[in-house]
């Protein structure tokens, strides 16, 4: 019957036309890509243990999850053995639950366009007619530099990379923030610039202040800091060139800087962390989408990277890197046997230094929850899970109301 699932689940996959709009192309560098005639890897493995020994109580063992990753991931080191922008690996557990691990190329595929994806393959799944035809990469490629252009400066488009990204091993921790308490921090972050913060806003400052305040017991003083979050473009044009559909990383960092390295301000520090996360996001819409859609989006890209630089030439500036997954509607994704008892980030013991200091918010598969992927030092990990500010609004424990009916069935 397992093995019977997975085939089903390929065979939707196949009939999938995002399949061949997401895969028909190869990374040659940081700026470049060729058509290609690929498809996603996709591979089976059975697991001989129950789902229900992977997600126990309290905490599922997200450290185990790397395992159900595919082989060959399409993020390997090296470009050149990258076998497939998009990998897939069935997991078949003894009790003959199912675990879909979904990887991607980042270079070429934001989370956006994965979301679309799978829930296209979902539509396929649950017979609603839907084949991915109004996919489409054409309309995005007008709005990044071009070949035509002169080449970026020398390392310029490395500079994500090489002034966001923390050096050194670390570790994944994950929090659960209820609707309860979500509530209490929207209300916290209430203020006369920002009278209505999203439940993404309210639980990002919150988590910003608690990072730097981590940081600086493990260093000892209070850093300046910046928070990136990565804006979705199609989003953000007014008026709306891009559909959801257009297949890319069309993904931009807002930066938001705290430059204040006091560390008593108390409660007003966060109303100022959600003002600065706010106001970030408003300049991609307000100046850099505009700059973007003239000449093709070169000087746009170049002076964002400049400035980005420029900033990030304080060697004692402290970076976050965070991104949302919310309201992406993959908790209502659905192959044919319902609705997923749980959609995660990919798991691990540690992660290495591209993953570190960086942020994940999903929705909860239960009412109206958040959960936040935190990947930082083992050092700052062991401080954030002690600090009682923490523990007041985000859960470590995983308790929920699918976890008891999935136990008991």
């Amino acid at each position: 019957m397992v093995a019977l699932a997975a085939r089903i689940v390929y065979e939707h996959l196949a009939q999938c036309k995002y399949v061949v709009k997401t895969n028909n192309f190869r990374v040659n560098d940081d700026l470049t890509i060729d058509c290609n005639d690929d498809g996603v890897l996709y591979t089976i493995a059975r697991v001989s243990s129950k789902m229900v020994d992977l997600l126990a109580n309290p905490q599922p063992k997200i450290e185990l999850f790397y395992h159900f990753m595919p082989p060959l991931p399409p993020f390997c080191p090296n470009l050149s053995d990258r076998p497939s922008q998009i990998a897939i690996q069935v997991n078949e557990f003894a009790c003959g639950g199912i675990a879909i691990c979904v990887c991607f190329n980042h270079l070429f595929i934001d989370f956006a366009t994965i979301s679309i994806f799978v829930k296209c393959w979902s539509e396929i799944a649950t017979n609603n007619g839907y084949d991915g035809t109004n996919i489409g990469i054409c309309p995005a490629v007008s709005l990044f530099p071009q070949g035509s252009q002169e080449p970026m400066p020398n390392g310029l488009s490395m500079v994500v990379q090489n002034t966001l990204l923390r050096e050194g091993r670390g570790t994944i921790r994950r929090f659960v923030f209820e609707g309860s308490a979500i509530s209490k921090l929207k209300e916290k972050a209430k203020s006369e610039r920002v009278p209505n913060p999203t439940s993404v806003e309210a639980v990002t400052g919150f988590l910003w202040k608690q990072l730097m305040a981590v940081s600086t017991v493990v260093w000892g003083s209070q850093q300046p800091s910046i928070l990136s979050h990565a804006v979705n473009l199609r989003r953000q044009m007014m008026p709306k060139m891009l559909s959801e559909f257009s297949v890319g990383n069309i993904t931009w960092n807002s930066v938001a800087h705290y430059r204040d390295t006091t560390t008593n301000k108390g409660a007003e520090v966060e109303r100022e962390l959600v003002q600065l996360v706010r106001e970030s996001i408003i300049d991609i819409r307000e100046n850099f989408v505009p700059k973007l859609l003239l000449n093709g989006g070169y000087e746009a890209t170049r002076e964002s990277l400049e400035e980005l630089k420029e900033i990030c030439s304080d060697k004692t500036l402290n970076p976050y890197m965070f991104t949302s997954w919310c309201k992406t509607g993959l908790p209502d994704t659905n192959f044919g046997w319902g609705k997923p008892i749980w959609v995660s980030a990919m798991g691990a013991n540690d992660v290495d230094s591209a993953h570190k200091n960086i942020v994940i918010m999903m929705d909860s598969q239960t009412s109206d929850a958040i959960e936040a992927w935190v990947m930082l030092g083992k050092c700052e990990a062991a401080v954030l899970e002690r600090d009682p500010g923490r523990s007041e609004f985000g859960k470590v424990p995983f308790q929920s109301d699918w976890y008891e009916e999935f136990v008991s069935a």
